[in-house]
């Protein structure tokens, strides 16, 4: 599972989102851009193997990042950017195979404005 956030400042929303599920006794890696690039390989060895199966990260990992066992791809807020949305949910279901975005938002208007004309489809609320 692979969650993305991007809140300003995005290295302390991952910190904090990250605490946040430690207290709740998951196991997560996390990784942002003020991390060293040593810390971040480290960390993206482990998510590839497979001895992390929950990544929390910022925007740094919306390319480039092609992870088989991704099939979950959480998106903590919408990327300001319809673009960068794109490339976080592509994510998953890479290699063939099917894969799931969830997305979390305050307002289905912020949804639809942001991402809406990208993906091509209605949004819901959920409540």
């Amino acid at each position: 599972m692979l969650i993305t956030v991007s809140c300003p400042p995005p290295s302390l929303q991952v910190d904090w989102l990250t605490d946040k599920m430690r207290e709740r006794d998951h196991t997560v890696s996390a990784t942002h851009g003020d991390m060293d690039q040593n810390t971040r390989d480290v960390i993206m060895r482990e998510f590839r193997s497979g001895s992390s199966r929950v990544l929390i990260t910022t925007d740094l990992l919306a390319r480039g990042i092609d992870v088989q066992q991704v099939s979950l791809v959480i998106n903590y807020d919408l990327p300001t950017q319809p673009e960068n949305y794109l490339h976080r949910i592509g994510r998953s279901g890479r290699f063939g195979r099917k894969g799931v975005a969830i997305n979390f938002v305050s307002k289905v208007g912020l949804a639809r404005d942001r991402v809406g004309c990208c993906a091509g489809r209605r949004f819901q609320a959920c409540t």
